[in-house]
This record gives C-alpha cells, structure tokens and sequence, in this order.
C-alpha cells in the first residue's frame, strides 16, 4: 500500500511542479515517513519502507527529475542554483545510481558549453587573453558547483575533468591560445 500511495503522489507532483519543487516536497515526505516509521513501526521495518519510498520518489523518477524543461539539471548549472542542486544530490545520494543521471547530464552540459566556446564562431573570444580567462572562468563556475553543491564527490571530479579534456582537445584554437597566454 505504501509503493502504490507513493507511485501516486509522485506522479501527481511531478506532473504540476517544477524540479526544486519536486525536491523539496520529496525531501519532506522521506522525513515525515521516517519519523512515522521511527515512532509506530517495529525497527526492522523502518528499512524496507524507507528503501520504498526512496525508489517511489527518487529512483522510478531520477531521468524525469534530472531531465525536467526549465528547472531540471540544465537551468540549475547554467543559473548557479547551488542550493537546489545540493538538495538534488543529497536526495539522489539515498539511490546511489541515480546520481549517474546527473553526472550524464553535467558532462553533457559541460561539453556543449565548452565546444560553443571554443568553436571559431565565437568572436567574443577571439583574443587568447579573452579566451583563456572565458576558459577559466567556466573551470571555477564548474569546480564551484562540484565542491560546493555536490559535495567534491569523486565521481563529478571525473565528469568535469572528462569533460574539459572532450572540449578542449577538440579544437586546434585551444592549444594555440593557450601557448600564447
């Protein structure tokens, strides 16, 4: 009854919510059940229950959530929300897998920035000096985002790092800028 109450729910929120609306409430009703489960459950049932409503809220719901037009991971990286996106990751922590669907999607991002910055379009950063300081300011926007909001977990380290090293050994106009700063 308690996998079927949460299916429900969390289709009905995540249908009419944005994503840090999703997570908050998500975070809310794992509290409000664990505290249930503490003070009217025998003890060994607290972690069969707590690992259902951990698969109903984040798990079945981890691509949808990470992947949500407008407030999914990609506005969340490209607008420094640090504050939803430590909640996305503490959320995502309790099913360790999911935390792959964010990392997948921070690469991605990561690598589409980065080519849109390097490639011979962009006049912007026609000067090595532009380009190099455009280069390191997204490293420290990145680097802010992984240490901070994601807790300098090992595994989005080596996402953001694979993905500089994708972009930047991409373009011919990297290397050679480089050298000239």
């Amino acid at each position: 009854e308690t996998q079927q109450f949460y299916r429900h729910e969390s289709l009905d929120i995540i249908s009419r919510s944005t994503c840090p609306d999703y997570l908050r409430k998500a975070e809310t009703r794992i509290r409000e059940e664990r505290m249930r489960a503490q003070q009217y459950l025998y003890e060994s049932t607290e972690h069969k229950l707590m690992r259902i409503v951990e698969r109903e809220l984040v798990e079945v719901h981890a691509k949808t959530i990470v992947d949500m037009p407008g407030s999914g991971c990609v506005p969340m990286f490209r607008d420094d929300k640090l504050a939803d996106l430590s909640r996305l990751y503490k959320l995502f922590s309790r099913v360790p897998k999911t935390l792959d669907e964010v990392r997948l999607s921070l690469g991605t991002y990561i690598k589409d920035t980065g080519l849109e910055l390097v490639s011979d379009t962009n006049e912007r950063f026609a000067q090595p000096m532009d380009f190099v300081k455009g280069l390191l300011s997204m490293r420290d926007k990145y680097d802010h985002v992984v240490n901070d909001a994601l807790e300098k977990d090992k595994g989005f380290q080596k996402t953001l790092k694979d993905a500089f090293e994708s972009f930047i050994n991409q373009s011919p106009r990297c290397a050679q800028h480089l050298s000239l700063y």
